[in-house]
């Protein structure tokens, strides 16, 4: 092991070792960026289109969980009422690009959510 690999679990107490394959990807491609990520706790905040699909995603997410036992998808109010919540929870992170309107990308995401429930 060279000393760079050993610097892997360096600021980590020892009950916390713990190495995904995510984690391995990354060291192994840019060491400085595990030590950001995983080490310092520093995160990439997302930009809009992904918190767009992440809101998009929960909310089919919720749908599917329940309709296993129901066998009915949700009301579709109740899915555009989850995925404002959800995208409204996530703005506070978002770091949106200057041609990104929150407003707009809300819109359409609530546009797809309706086009997917018909």
């Amino acid at each position: 092991m060279n000393n760079n690999q050993s610097d892997l679990f360096e600021d980590e107490p020892s009950d916390n070792r713990h190495l995904s394959v995510t984690q391995l990807k990354m060291y192994l491609r840019c060491p400085l960026q595990y030590e950001f990520r995983y080490i310092k706790g520093m995160k990439i905040p997302p930009a809009g289109v992904m918190t767009l699909g992440k809101s998009i995603h929960s909310t089919l997410e919720e749908n599917y969980r329940q309709k296993i036992e129901t066998r009915q998808d949700l009301p579709l109010d109740f899915w555009t009422d989850y995925f404002s919540d959800t995208w409204q929870k996530s703005l506070e992170e978002t770091v949106f690009e200057k041609d990104e309107k929150p407003g707009d990308m809300k819109d359409d995401g609530i546009k797809l959510i309706k086009t997917y429930h018909e």
